[in-house]
Order: C-alpha cells, then sequence, then structure tokens
C-alpha cells in the first residue's frame, strides 16, 4: 500500500527527522518510510510499523525480520506520538475556545465605541477581523492590550473608513516591540 504524503511527514516528524535505525539525518542521507515489519511478511502501513529510515538502513535491513525489541521501540513510539498528537489537540480545542470568547469581547467593545458616525463603529467586514485578532494574539498581545487600543483607533484623526488600519496599526507596532524585546532577551541569555 502506498504511504501518502501526509503519512510520510508524521512519520519523519514523530521520528525528528532522522534515521531510527542509525540517527542520521536528511543532510547526511536520503530519508525513506520504512516498514518495519516487511509488507511481504504481513506488516501494515500505520504509524506504528513505519519509522523513518536511511537509504543505507532501508536497503540493508529489505525484507528480513526485525527484532522483537525493534518493533517494540517502534510500538511504544507510535503510542507516545498518539497521546503527544491527542494533547495537542486538546490545547489548540480550548485556545480556540478562548479566542473565539476574545474575539467576541473585542467586537462588543469595539461597537460600544460612538465615534462620529455610526459606520465607524464597525469592524470593517470584509476584512477577515477576527483572523486579525487571533493573529496578534498568537503574536504575544493580550485581549485587555487589543481593546486598550480601541480608545486609540477611535480618537485618531483618521477618517471613518481607516479607523479599523488605524487599530490594526497600533497593534501591529506593539507586536514588533515584543519581538524586538525577545531578541534583546535572547541575546542576553547567550
Amino acid at each position: 500500500m502506498a504511504i501518502s504524503q501526509r503519512l510520510r511527514y508524521e512519520i519523519l516528524r514523530r521520528d525528528g527527522f532522522r534515521c531510527r535505525y542509525c540517527g542520521l539525518a536528511p543532510s547526511e542521507s536520503e530519508l525513506h518510510i520504512d516498514h518495519v515489519i516487511p509488507e511481504v511478511l504481513g506488516g501494515q502501513t500505520e504509524p506504528s510499523n513505519l519509522v523513518a529510515a536511511c537509504l543505507e538502513c532501508n536497503q540493508g535491513k529489505a525484507s528480513s525480520s526485525p527484532s522483537e525489541s525493534s518493533v517494540a521501540d517502534v510500538a511504544q513510539a507510535a503510542m507516545i506520538w498518539r497521546d503527544v498528537i491527542r494533547r495537542a489537540a486538546d490545547e489548540f480545542r480550548l485556545e480556540r475556545t478562548g479566542v473565539d470568547r476574545d474575539c467576541a469581547e473585542f467586537d462588543t467593545v469595539w461597537r460600544q465605541w460612538h465615534p462620529v458616525s455610526d459606520e465607524a463603529r464597525d469592524i470593517p467586514r470584509s476584512e477577515d477581523w477576527e483572523q486579525s485578532i487571533k493573529r496578534y494574539l498568537r503574536s504575544g498581545l493580550e485581549i485587555d492590550d487589543l481593546i486598550e487600543f480601541i480608545p486609540l483607533a477611535m480618537q485618531s484623526q483618521a477618517n471613518v473608513e481607516r479607523k479599523w488600519s488605524y487599530f490594526c496599526g497600533i497593534a501591529w507596532s506593539h507586536v514588533k516591540d515584543i519581538q524586538k524585546r525577545a531578541l534583546e532577551l535572547v541575546a542576553e541569555e547567550a
């Protein structure tokens, strides 16, 4: 059975982009996906039976039966990977719930402002504003930061249509400040 590109990538990522048999990296040898128990001996095309293998190890092993310890190691790694993937998915699910709540709070506060024109109260719906808010949150800003930027945007001299753009400029300026400070901290650590 052919191995899909997605499954190939997941196996390589699980195995740290190194040969499971000898530890070579892609810069040292071409990596393949190997069936620990070969298909001709009944091995299945599933993560618990697949490993990253350099060209030399993959060709050297051919259709031989692996040792029991090799099979056990791969099965153990596959179970750990499965559990880690589930935990990561749960984290993303929880984060998404929190981010959705943050977007709703932002929208409520944005709409509470009473600028010169009611048109300015609406976030330009042609913009994918929720994606922008999520990007700012992933970049290190907190929802409280974003809410603090709303009065600055609303009180700016920008025309009605430009309030959202002005807000985005403020947010990205703060993201750049965070990134600059992060680089300084990295330099201090080194």
